[in-house]
């Protein structure tokens, strides 16, 4: 059974919550989804404390990928048991971030009975309350499998783009890399996504600095350019310095230290934080996705 215990937290002085509640793995959906629904409670009043919104997002990350690796887990371990699968078989679970309970869940799954698995996944997700991206994973799915390399820099860099950010699940000593580097590697178009993508860098930015202009009274794209423009600079440093553009995102600023300033990594340390929280901010106030 797997814990996962959210610590009380204290940002500027303010008390967030004395008691947030833990997610205990259950088989019991009911119960699951009862207490997922604390967290959602509990993140909705977060978001909109007055506490510093860095370490409020901080928070939310943390807290959500623990959530949704727990259930994760538990649910792999009842479906290998209920479909005869050895319990020392190897598998990857790979989930992109997830930073508030009311984004997409983004996954992809390397192991046994892969395609019954992704859709007793999802089903078990969404009987939770989580939202299942089945457009991402079908795309992401058919790219990699046809075991081409992709040409269309848009889809190319969508697929980079999925890979980046998340967590892998590796069970049994499986590797995530050794998948990454067999299956998505030579699918990936790293040269064609980046001479592609880097044409929307300037488009993005003048969209972002005009949505602070005193007469733009409301910008529906907050949710996509902002984070949009960081990770393509941040593919295009990726591929420039031949880093990895895969998983965490603090060790990608760490594998570029030796070719960035400190300010420049300050920059976008706190510009990935802070642009989550105005998209927190954002979905929650225009009720995206929070519905009660």
């Amino acid at each position: 059974m797997d814990a996962v215990r959210l610590q009380p937290i204290e940002v500027s002085g303010e008390p967030l919550l004395s008691s947030p509640p833990d997610l205990v793995y259950t088989g019991d959906e009911r119960v699951l989804f009862q207490e997922l629904n604390r967290i959602k409670e509990w993140q909705r009043a977060l978001i909109l404390s007055s506490g510093n919104h860095q370490e409020i997002s901080r928070r939310l990350l943390e807290q959500n990928n623990q959530a949704l690796e727990a259930v994760t887990r538990g649910h792999l371990q009842q479906f290998w048991t209920a479909n005869g699968i050895a319990g020392d078989s190897r598998a990857t679970v790979y989930l992109r971030d997830h930073k508030t309970y009311a984004g997409d869940v983004d996954f992809y799954y390397w192991g046994p009975e892969s395609e019954r698995y992704v859709l007793e996944l999802s089903r078990y997700l969404m009987s939770l309350g989580y939202k299942v991206d089945h457009r991402s994973n079908i795309l992401v799915e058919d790219l990699i499998k046809s075991g081409k390399q992709v040409d269309n820099g848009y889809l190319s860099a969508y697929l980079q783009m999925y890979f980046y950010m998340g967590k892998a699940i590796e069970i049994n000593g499986d590797n995530f890399q050794e998948h990454y580097e067999r299956d998505v590697l030579p699918v990936a178009n790293p040269k064609s996504a980046w001479n592609t993508s880097h044409q929307s860098i300037a488009r993005a930015s003048g969209l972002v600095s005009r949505v602070y202009g005193q007469n733009m009274p409301e910008y529906p794209g907050l949710k996509d350019y902002p984070f949009r423009l960081l990770s393509v600079t941040l593919m295009g440093l990726s591929t420039r310095y031949d880093v990895p553009f895969t998983l965490n995102y603090e060790d990608l600023l760490d594998n570029l230290r030796d070719k960035l300033s400190d300010e420049e990594l300050r920059v976008f340390g706190n510009a990935f934080y802070y642009i989550n929280q105005a998209r927190n901010t954002y979905q929650l106030v225009s009720e995206r996705r929070w519905e009660r």
